[in-house]
């Protein structure tokens, strides 16, 4: 997800409490009897509208649609914030009068965790390969043993493993996005 859409979700959700909570404070000030005794006792609602809805029940069936369509959009919305732009191939050759060159992105995930594995200290990789729109982004996240040299594996993934995977994805800039954790020892226990 970009910032841009994160900076928009934030913004519309930020509105969205604001106005919820000036509601809900607007009304627990009016039962308390804020703006009169009188105000306190009354309905929300006035008897007119009421009444009207009372007269009128087609329109309980026009508000459940709109919630019904309310519900759709909100699920929609909250399947966007889960999905990701994984890449699951990549077209290394855009022009299809020379043929068409398809990488699939686990084999290139697969070479990349199990070369930064080889590194002495490294428990485990995993690598990722994402699309946000300006071409394949790679996310390599290593947990490392707590007596590796981290400056060390960072410099070997650097000078290392992110030119071999531009060499072979053919491309002259590819963003890396390198996570480095120091995992505690694992304890053992013996039975």
């Amino acid at each position: 997800m970009t910032s841009r859409v994160e900076g928009l979700n934030r913004g519309i959700l930020s509105l969205l409490g604001v106005l919820l909570l000036a509601a809900a404070v607007l009304g627990l000030v009016l039962s308390f009897g804020a703006f009169g005794s009188a105000n306190a006792a009354q309905s929300v609602l006035p008897a007119g509208l009421v009444s009207w809805f009372a007269r009128n029940e087609w329109i309980w069936w026009l508000i459940l649609a709109a919630l019904i369509l309310i519900a759709i959009l909100c699920l929609l919305w909250l399947r966007a914030q889960f999905s990701t732009a994984k890449v699951s191939r990549l077209d290394l050759e855009r022009d299809d009068r020379h043929g068409r060159t398809v990488l699939d992105s686990k084999a290139i995930v697969g070479a990349v965790q199990d070369e930064v594995q080889s590194f002495p200290g490294v428990r485990r990789a995993n690598a990722r390969l994402q699309d946000v729109g300006q071409g394949p982004t790679m996310q390599l996240s290593v947990d490392l043993d707590e007596r590796a040299d981290v400056a060390d594996v960072r410099e070997r993934i650097e000078s290392q493993t992110v030119p071999n995977v531009r060499d072979s994805l053919e491309a002259d800039y590819l963003p890396c996005d390198v996570r480095l954790r120091v995992a505690p020892r694992e304890r053992r226990t013996v039975l």
